[in-house]
């Protein structure tokens, strides 16, 4: 084992700061915010896209079937609902921000 360690020449890791790592910044919750909310609503979204692309295929070719039609309707619906409850999630954290004077979202 120590042959191996000489022969890749490994260091042990220098301390953990800013420079080298860049979350180790965070001094508050705002600054955290301003790079998690963006990625949750964007994931978020995307999810909701796609299934409600799947959705709409599903309804195109259900050729008639009341269950399908029904399954890919409800599909639908729910993919909107969804997509407006992010809408509201993220109108409701500007709010919060701009409440208590904290940028939360860039």
């Amino acid at each position: 084992m120590h042959y191996l360690i000489r022969y890749l020449d490994i260091k042990p890791p220098a301390a953990i700061n800013c420079q080298n790592f860049p979350p180790a910044c965070f001094t508050s919750f705002s600054e955290a915010g301003e790079i998690i909310f963006p990625l949750i609503y964007g994931g978020a979204f995307l999810l909701l896209l796609i299934f409600g692309g799947k959705a709409a295929f599903d309804f195109m070719t259900s050729q008639g079937d009341p269950k399908q039609l029904e399954k890919a309707r409800n599909s639908l619906v729910f993919s909107f609902i969804g997509i407006l409850l992010i809408f509201l999630a993220y109108f409701f954290t500007r709010l919060v921000g701009s409440l208590f004077n904290i940028d939360l979202l860039v």
